[in-house]
């Protein structure tokens, strides 16, 4: 774990740091005989000291050989549980104490904190901290792919197996979901409303191209703000899909009334746009006027608002720009074979 996985999911891009909880590392235990100990005068001090002093590297200067220059040191760490119980403690009498006279070495495991168990079997728990900025998703895919290259390529076969026991993107997964699924029935709710009032299936068209477009366009403003897609961000587009269609019904029942008066597809198109330009601005103003103050909020609810603000405000303001564009070209096109007719009949 330390030395294989830990350093491979360290390098995960985003991954911040990792710790491991659980498990035991390996270490060598020195058994003393406390009646061996005081025949020959020697205390626990005097094997720490010992210890030590053996079991460390040190530095031996440096050798320069033509352009080269080697750095010196002289290995004295232990390489071997024999070589632990050959230290020498103290001299009695010209005679050499050693470890082995007293006690004995032996490899064992460092005292158990807590434990972690699976499924009731003993593990070992590493938990990752995203690093401040990274995205969750990158992140989380990034570690689906090493923990099941370890599985596959390294541990195939072996009693070992990594098991992701806690996910943040399912939560990630199913709130854009819930909130994708409100989007879908906020726009086929409006659409049952339209037929409902205006009777016509081109009139539903035209107006229902109104909230696809601005709600993509508001993506890409999103993108221009430098605003990551949450659940905050889709919420305010859930809200805003209802209000976006407001401007394009206003536009559409005046173009539809001068159609209604005998005008041409084209000239309805613009006189009805522009006769309700100013009704239509200024109600998207006042949308906007509110929640821009938003905007300036600081801390948490800021953070929290912030995205909502500017889903709603970018998606209305869109909302605008497409009832007097988009609207009134699809209204010329949809609307003029059936209203002639009518024309004609009055």
């Amino acid at each position: 774990v330390k030395y294989v996985i830990a350093p491979r999911l360290e390098r995960v891009g985003g991954v911040g740091a990792l710790w491991r909880f659980g498990g035991q590392d390996r270490e060598v235990h020195v058994l003393l005989d406390p009646k061996a100990m005081v025949a020959r005068g020697v205390t626990i001090s005097d094997v720490r000291a010992a210890i030590r002093r053996e079991n460390r590297n040190t530095k031996g200067g440096d050798l320069s050989e033509g352009k080269r220059r080697h750095m010196v040191r002289t290995l004295g760490q232990f390489t071997d549980i024999a070589q632990i119980e050959n230290v020498i403690v103290r001299q009695n009498q010209n005679r050499p104490v050693y470890i082995r006279d007293i006690g004995r070495a032996r490899f064992g495991y460092e005292d158990r904190d807590f434990s972690v168990r699976t499924n009731g079997r003993p593990a070992i728990g590493l938990g990752v901290l995203r690093r401040s900025g990274a995205n969750t998703m990158d992140v989380m895919k990034g570690l689906k792919t090493e923990i099941a290259y370890l599985n596959d390529r390294l541990y195939e076969g072996k009693d070992i197996r990594l098991n992701m026991v806690y996910d943040e993107t399912e939560y990630i997964d199913d709130s854009v979901k819930l909130v994708t699924n409100n989007i879908y029935l906020a726009v086929s709710l409006a659409v049952v409303v339209l037929l409902i009032f205006l009777r016509s299936l081109s009139s539903i068209v035209v107006v229902a191209v109104a909230i696809p477009v601005s709600v993509i366009a508001t993506f890409v403003f999103l993108g221009i703000f430098d605003r990551t897609l949450n659940i905050i961000t889709l919420a305010g587009l859930a809200f805003a899909s209802g209000m976006v269609v407001d401007n394009a019904i206003v536009v559409l029942e005046n173009i539809y009334r001068h159609r209604e008066m005998g005008k041409n597809a084209f000239q309805a198109a613009l006189e009805g746009a522009q006769e309700v330009w100013g009704a239509i601005l200024a109600s998207t103003l006042t949308t906007v006027a509110v929640f821009v103050p938003v905007l300036f909020v600081e801390h948490e609810a800021g953070q929290l608002f912030r995205d909502i603000a500017i889903a709603i405000s970018v998606a209305v303001s869109l909302s605008l720009v497409v009832s007097l564009t988009v609207v009134p070209m699809l209204a010329a096109r949809l609307l003029s074979g059936r209203l002639e007719v009518r024309s004609r009949r009055a």
